[in-house]
């Protein structure tokens, strides 16, 4: 999978919540990897985080396909 593959997907919670939309991707260059996921998270999800960014650690993701799966109790709102 191409990371470019990554932006725009819909991102799920474990917890069946709708997070929101992937707008970037942040890589770790020295160690050449992802680092994290960053959503343009959904109105209910940004109403509740009081966030326009969430930050999804890659070691979260539990799942990549028509949606990425993630792990609810690893991300954080950036505010």
């Amino acid at each position: 999978m191409r990371v470019s593959e990554l932006l725009q997907r819909h991102v799920i919670t474990n917890r069946g919540h709708d997070l929101g939309t992937v707008m970037e991707v942040e890589l770790a260059w020295k160690d050449k990897c992802i680092k994290a996921l960053l959503v343009q998270p959904s109105k209910e999800y940004a109403q509740q985080v009081k966030a326009d960014v969430v930050e999804v650690p890659w070691s979260s993701v539990l799942a990549v396909g028509k949606y990425v799966l993630v792990d609810e109790s690893k991300i954080r709102p950036r505010r």
